[in-house]
């Protein structure tokens, strides 16, 4: 209510604070509105009088709103508040701490305010000491771990060049934030990878926000505004509005946050203040404080805060008289917010049979169709993008100098090598720098494969074979640059080993010994340039078919959490980079995909990755498949035995695949004159020249000449079917990439790509079960996962509106374990399918299952049909089968 005050009788209210924040448009708004009231005289007390006149001279107030920023003396201003004693918006003696980080930290700790997990390294005399060990994917400070991405800070709250450190898995690197410079507020530097150590530096842990941060704005203890912007960490472009400014959505805080934003405001005693919020899983953190703080152009706020500045300065000089509604609001306990109004834009009158999109869904696992209608299942399914050929080594050892690399280890468990450091077992090289330690690393099981060749080791070359094998790891460690990142991988399999029996049996196992192992060296699989173009273009088509007309709404919604978006991948450094450049693209993101893959892309090995449940069977299903194939008799007599689905496209691949034998004996065929036209082009290729994604001529012949050697051993004479997939593989990638520029007549000619096409194409879907069921078997023994109520509210007026996203981005076998879910689950007696009989028709006609194949769920509610009816939802199931590759031929 409004207080009829006389000229006498208004407070006077000094306003202390640097010129350059005293007009800015946001305080110039709050000043307005604080003179219209009539209560106070309002005291400006301006630069000059700040900076040049001694505290005993500045204007005396009643009520005093002071703020430190560059070049406020902020000592001065105390001394004239220990001299006059205003009333004060917001302590000045507790500006002091927001300088510090460590000291801000350990106030919201005080507070009970959730923070991230951190630790300080000093480099500042007075201060202890900090043991400090800095390792490829992580620090450890006084003995407590971080491993990257891990974040970190100045401790002078100042300094705004904060970093991200990537591990490389995720491709390494670091993101330098900075405050914004016109549209940048970050840089990514790909080669920077070790901490800096100029001065003393705050570590915390990454928490992964889904690439949004939320700006808190509170005005007294039971006033709070939300915003939320882009995360400077995902791609560092400012996104403005047409006049210039940063574009922020306003978002609803819960409960927890706003006890936040109350305990915040009295642990540092600043009626005015913002911070910044981490929304991590379920989970809210304070990562800084920053004082006083306006909202810009918005003028709801700016009657609220006007409004609750006026309260609580006359409630401190007029307690009687003063009353209004928002003071019985604060006075009830039930912390204010920012009004519906500002969470939403009001749309046209929808019509009675209008439906709106509820959630995008999808599952790795057949359930009951009931289901689709009361469960928020996870995402659409999608495989990665265009790669490189996926390449293998597996190879018997018993050499001491392999078998070395168990020592200290359980003798039962296989080694899995990715990063420098699980191949470190050399004291010697321990402060040598990352890049360096790296290169020796691999050196050593270079030198191994050398020694061996020799002659020198122990009889790991008494057999062609193996010689053959040994050469083929001297020359894959060899490429050095090719063999790294987030492709590399290195397994030690145990295949025989003796324990020392008078241990006990944890000690037993510790100190056994393996006497032979299987060594498997994986490389390629790398997603190239046209994979990332392709997972863009996709989630841009996606975004406007899932959306159409919303592609803002959709970006907007997701600013403001009512996006409810996640994004999920395996470990296969493909898949995490396709799910990143989808991401990209989606959200129409820049830069580079490390920092978008760590901010917004989960992996979930044990969904995407583990298929341990179904191994029995798809062993079984192998050994099954060779023998079918190692007839010498054409399979179109053996339908029944060779294809008991009938399915159109394996009968299809059948009859072009005849007999077996003779088939594959073409391929040999093929294989060898592939090899021979390459080694004519290397004798007379520059070696320095290189193919698509920097791939030399005698790369790409040693590619060759290894599906060669492996599809048919000469001594055993048999031929290998799993290679088969490789051979197509490969096929299809040097006719997409290499073929213009090799000018050969079969590399890989319509010849071999088609004859290998047709084998392959029986080959790969038969791996997934040869029989329906086992093909359901397989494809049910997926990983499972949790299934959450959707929880709904009254259309999209409401401010509680919740689009519900999953996008899930896995490897080709749970696609096809997918697939084979969906063709041959039977809900009933009648055998009713999940698709109609068109569709699935198609799914049967299907032959391949290219890059990018996917499904997506649409769940629907239809506000026509009566709430309790079952058919007030319904489920739209959409598949492709991926990039089309029929123009290659």
């Amino acid at each position: 209510m409004y207080i009829d005050r006389t000229p006498e009788a208004r407070v006077k209210l000094g306003i202390c604070a640097m010129d350059k924040k005293v007009n800015s448009k946001a305080m110039n708004e709050v000043i307005k509105r604080l003179i219209a009231s009539e209560d106070f005289d309002i005291i400006v007390f301006g630069d000059s009088c700040i900076i040049d006149r001694p505290p005993e001279e500045w204007p005396i107030c009643e009520a005093l709103i002071s703020f430190t920023s560059g070049g406020f003396p902020l000592d001065k201003a105390i001394q004239y508040v220990n001299l006059r004693k205003p009333f004060l918006i917001n302590d000045l003696e507790a500006q002091k701490i927001l300088f510090d980080r460590t000291k801000v930290y350990e106030v919201l700790k005080k507070a009970g305010v959730p923070i991230p997990r951190f630790a300080v390294v000093w480099r500042e005399r007075g201060k202890p000491l900090s043991a400090t060990l800095e390792e490829d994917d992580a620090v450890i400070i006084n003995g407590e771990r971080f491993n990257k991405p891990f974040v970190e800070k100045p401790v002078d709250a100042e300094d705004h060049y904060i970093c991200i450190y990537y591990p490389r898995s995720a491709g390494g690197g670091c993101t330098q934030l900075f405050r914004k410079v016109g549209n940048k507020s970050s840089e990514f530097f790909p080669t920077r990878t070790t901490i800096r150590k100029d001065r003393s530096y705050l570590y915390e842990e990454f928490l992964a926000t889904e690439g949004t941060d939320v700006k808190v704005y509170s005005c007294g203890e039971n006033y709070a505004h939300a915003e939320a912007r882009k995360s400077p960490a995902v791609d560092g472009r400012v996104q403005r509005d047409g006049e210039g400014k940063e574009i922020r959505y306003p978002v609803m805080l819960t409960k927890q946050e706003k006890w936040i934003s109350q305990q915040v405001n009295r642990a540092f005693k600043q009626g005015v203040c913002g911070f910044d919020l981490l929304r991590a899983n379920g989970e809210s953190f304070v990562c800084d404080v920053n004082g006083w703080s306006f909202v810009k152009g918005n003028q709801k706020y700016y009657d609220d805060a006007s409004h609750i500045l006026r309260e609580t300065i006359l409630r401190r000089f007029a307690p009687i008289r003063f009353t209004c509604r928002l003071c019985r609001l604060l006075k009830s306990g039930e912390p204010s917010c920012v009004s519906e109004e500002d969470m939403q834009k009001l749309e046209d009158d929808l019509p009675e049979d209008h439906k709106e999109l509820r959630c995008v869904i999808g599952s790795s696992l057949p359930l009951p169709s009931q289901s689709l209608v009361t469960h928020d299942w996870r995402t659409g399914v999608f495989r990665h993008g265009d790669r490189t050929p996926k390449q293998k080594l597996k190879m018997v050892v018993r050499s001491e100098l392999f078998l070395s690399l168990f020592d200290g280890k359980d003798p039962r468990k296989e080694l899995k090598m990715k990063s420098a450091s699980e191949l470190q077992r050399s004291s010697a090289i321990k402060g040598a720098p990352i890049e360096y330690k790296s290169f020796l690393l691999f050196g050593r099981l270079l030198n191994i494969a050398r020694e061996l060749l020799s002659g020198s080791g122990e009889g790991e070359s008494d057999f062609e074979d193996r010689m053959d094998k040994l050469m083929q790891v001297k020359f894959i460690l060899e490429r050095g640059s090719h063999f790294g990142g987030i492709y590399r991988k290195i397994q030690l399999k145990p295949l025989k080993w003796t324990r020392n029996s008078f241990y006990g049996k944890e000690m037993e196992a510790r100190q056994g010994k393996v006497r032979e192992a299987l060594l498997i060296l994986k490389w390629g699989g790398e997603l190239t340039d046209l994979g990332c173009q392709q997972a863009q273009d996709l989630s841009e088509r996606l975004r406007s078919e899932l959306y159409p007309g919303e592609s803002d709404g959709l970006l907007r919604l997701h600013s403001t959490f009512r996006h409810n978006l996640k994004i999920f991948c395996s470990e296969e450094g493909r898949v995490q980079l396709t799910a990143a450049a989808f991401t990209k693209g989606f959200l129409q993101l820049e830069g580079n995909l490390t920092p978008i893959l760590v901010n917004l892309c989960r992996k979930d090995a044990g969904l995407l990755d583990d298929v341990s449940d179904a191994s029995r069977d798809l062993d079984s299903v192998k050994v099954r498949l060779r023998k079918i194939l190692s007839r010498d008799e054409d399979l179109r007599g053996h339908l029944e035995t060779a294809v008991p689905t009938c399915a159109e496209s394996l009968v299809n691949a059948i009859n072009e695949l005849g007999n077996p034998i003779h088939t594959f004996e073409q391929l040999y065929g093929l294989l060898q004159l592939v090899t021979s036209q390459l080694k004519s082009t290397e004798a007379h290729a520059d070696p320095s020249d290189t193919i698509f994604h920097g791939e030399t001529i005698t790369q790409l012949l040693r590619r060759w000449e290894k599906l060669e050697r492996d599809f048919y051993n000469k001594r055993k004479k048999k031929f290998d079917i799993s290679k088969i997939p490789d051979i197509h593989d490969c096929a299809k990638y040097d006719l997409l990439h290499n073929h213009a520029k090799l000018h050969l007549d079969k590399l890989p000619g319509t010849s071999l790509y088609r004859l290998c096409g047709f084998v392959a194409d029986y080959i790969v879907p038969q791996e997934y079960g040869i029989t329906r069921e086992e093909k359901l078997a397989i494809g049910t023994k997926g990983p499972n996962e949790t299934l959450y109520p959707l929880k709904f509210h009254d259309g999209i007026r409401s401010s509680q509106r919740m689009v519900r996203t999953r996008f899930y981005f896995t490897s080709e076998s749970h696609i096809h374990s997918l697939v084979n879910v969906f063709r041959y689950t039977e809900f009933d007696k009648n055998h009713d399918h999940i698709f109609d009989e068109k569709s699935q028709k198609y799914l049967e006609s299907v032959k391949e299952i290219n890059f990018l194949s996917q499904f997506i769920f649409l769940l629907y509610e239809h506000y026509s049909v009566p709430e309790g009816d079952p058919d007030r939802y319904s489920v739209e199931l959409s598949f492709s089968p991926g990039v089309n590759f029929e123009g290659i031929e």
